[in-house]
């Protein structure tokens, strides 16, 4: 029998406990968008709101998202169920491009090297925050790492390659990359980016390996790209263009951002960072710069953007375990077994030790305010809160929301009278009620006149920082949404 056949086991325990719980948390606001889009396309045959607004992101998810809630019901089971063929088939993935680029290391000990690569990241807190969130991000992810290795196959390591504009492509592998790529875009526009991260190689191989056809080929690259921006946006304005895409309420910027949400919650990757260095610039491996590129391609974009969540970087996320595992397996090829790489593999345990302590927290943490957390709107005290009003709340009391608590607890069944927006918020400008769920609007010297009407009801607030202190009775058994009663 094979000895790697024997983590078969092994690998579904882990994916039973990854998908433990994997109903039990509450849809935060962009989940709700997702999931009313759904059942518009099953209650009406498109996405389309009462107010006649509709949701146009994500197609081809969202037909996918409407199948699988009428098959496993109208809930966050059946919401969810849809990321674990997408969760499974990036690590998959991952199986396959890192059984290809080891070659020099033979017999099962190559398919356990790909495996344990596999499992490292199908249990990273990024793909199990992924895997439990009624989004497009879990299919999003999948496509960008099969695009990434179509392209691998059809251009930096062609079996059977013919001559296109100077250099060889395997034409099966990029016939199937088109449309792969497309289906990326189309699930997440972010993920045009890995054309970025293509040119970049071609820039960068142009001087490493002195090859002045790939230099033509990123003249073309850039100009393909200025083409799609100028049809898709009508400007040749990169900078306006740039500009443009974070939205209206994106402020701050804070560059280190993505590079320290990936160290924090990867930190196998600052070890690897030195072995990636001294592979690209000692051997100049292709497949390394490949992979370097492709990161590259998205982290200063990113992290230049106002608007920074960790959603936008967990397409990346497999790239980064590949590339991370194949320059130290690579550098450790190099340099061979000494003092030094002892040294490095006991840390690559240790930190690989804090990896699983992360999982863990991220599976069993369902019900607890963890400020700490990779996705924080997962991690609110919502499910208590929906306990406490459950038992508190009367048909004459009056229940006010911000706009991602409001959207939090229509999904959960709740009636919010009002949603509560600062004067500034863009909301405005659509008229004096919601456009998704028709719920009025009221701003802070509407909320104060309610007193003076002598009403009960509730406040729950998810951001303060955009609300400001509301002076009410704030309920202390909360910590974040906070909650006041009048």
């Amino acid at each position: 029998m094979k000895k790697y056949l024997l983590l078969i086991p092994f690998i579904l325990v882990i994916v039973a406990f990854c998908l433990f719980g994997i109903d039990k948390q509450y849809m935060w606001s962009d989940e709700v968008y997702s999931f009313n889009a759904a059942k518009m396309i099953l209650e009406k045959g498109q996405a389309i709101y009462d107010s006649g607004l509709i949701y146009a992101r994500a197609p081809i998810y969202h037909q996918l998202l409407a199948y699988s809630m009428k098959i496993f019901g109208e809930n966050e089971l059946g919401s969810r169920i849809i990321n674990i063929p997408f969760w499974l088939g990036t690590s998959t993935v991952i199986f396959f491009f890192v059984k290809e680029i080891i070659p020099f290391i033979k017999g099962e000990r190559k398919y356990m090297t790909a495996l344990l690569v596999s499992i490292f990241y199908l249990i990273s807190n990024f793909a199990i925050s992924m895997l439990r969130e009624t989004r497009m991000y879990g299919m999003s992810t999948f496509f960008l790492i099969l695009a990434v290795y179509l392209f691998y196959k059809a251009v930096i390591n062609p079996k059977r390659g013919y001559k296109i504009v100077g250099i060889e492509v395997d034409i099966k592998y990029a016939i199937f990359f088109i449309p792969v790529m497309y289906i990326a875009y189309n699930t997440h526009p972010i993920n045009i980016l890995l054309g970025l991260g293509i040119a970049i190689y071609f820039l960068i191989s142009t001087f490493l390996y002195k090859q002045k056809t790939n230099f033509l080929i990123f003249v073309l690259l850039i100009a393909l790209g200025l083409g799609f921006m100028y049809l898709r946006y009508d400007s040749l304005n990169v900078l306006n263009v740039f500009t443009d895409l974070s939205p209206n309420w994106a402020k701050g910027l804070n560059i280190l951002y993505y590079s320290v949400l990936t160290v924090r919650n990867l930190p196998m990757v600052i070890l690897a960072l030195p072995a990636t260095l001294y592979i690209l610039f000692k051997n100049r491996n292709k497949t390394v710069l490949f992979l370097t590129s492709i990161v590259l391609g998205f982290l200063p974009f990113l992290s230049l953007q106002s608007a920074q969540h960790e959603r936008y970087w967990q397409a990346v996320i497999p790239v980064i375990v590949i590339l991370s595992f194949i320059s130290l397996i690579l550098f450790l090829k190099e340099v061979g077994i000494n003092k030094l790489t002892k040294v490095l593999m006991i840390l690559l345990l240790t930190t690989s030790l804090f990896h699983i302590y992360l999982s863990v927290k991220e599976i069993v943490e369902i019900d607890t305010y963890t400020s700490s957390s990779l996705s924080i709107h997962k991690k609110l005290e919502y499910n208590k809160l929906f306990i406490y009003l459950e038992n508190n709340l009367e048909d004459d009391t009056l229940l006010i929301a911000d706009s991602h608590s409001a959207y939090t607890l229509y999904a959960k069944g709740f009636d919010v009278d009002y949603l509560l927006l600062p004067d500034d918020s863009v909301n405005w400008q659509w008229g004096e009620r919601d456009l998704y769920f028709d719920i009025p609007l009221i701003n802070d010297d509407q909320l104060d006149s309610l007193l003076e009407e002598e009403k009960d009801g509730f406040v729950v607030v998810r951001d303060l920082e955009r609300i400001g202190e509301i002076q009410y009775t704030r309920l202390s058994i909360f910590n974040r949404p906070t909650v006041y009663k009048f």
